[in-house]
């Protein structure tokens, strides 16, 4: 799932402060994935003749990719690429990834960043993608209440 989001926060540092924008170098083909793919838990009986169904579980766990540039425009030089891999590489347990749009954080993932992809253009590293990846398919988020009016 790509993410598109002003900014965010991990490891106790923030995106913007930074000096990074988030961005993407593909566009999105309108499809996202929802992390809710599931599978059919059972067990066949004895003879055959029957199986035993015990429901489904999930069986996948949200994967966040978030492609960053330098808010100036400017190349990442090999000591910022370094500095960037640490900060997003560096955690050896699970951590919160807060995603905000503008002073407000929209949704919470528990992850941890999984694999990292300079993308270089002509030699020069020009933006960095990160992938994280969730302990579950679910994001948290703040309770939204919404008025509307049905059938008028």
């Amino acid at each position: 799932m790509s993410v598109y989001h002003t900014s965010f926060s991990y490891l106790g540092k923030n995106s913007f402060e930074e000096g990074l924008i988030i961005a993407s170098f593909e566009p999105d083909n309108g499809f996202t994935n929802s992390f809710l793919s599931m599978e059919a838990v059972f067990e066949d009986n004895y003879s055959g003749t029957q199986a035993f169904d015990y429901g489904a579980k999930f069986s996948e766990k949200a994967e966040i990719s978030i492609t960053v540039i330098k808010r100036d425009g400017s190349d990442f030089s090999v000591e910022e690429v370094r500095k960037y891999l640490r900060w997003w590489t560096g955690a050896r347990t699970n951590s919160w990834l807060d995603m905000y749009e503008g002073d407000t954080c929209t949704y919470s993932f528990i992850c941890r960043c999984t694999r990292a992809e300079p993308y270089k253009l002509d030699g020069r590293t020009v933006g960095i993608r990160f992938i994280f990846s969730s302990i579950s398919p679910w994001a948290y988020s703040e309770i939204k209440t919404f008025d509307c009016n049905v059938g008028e």
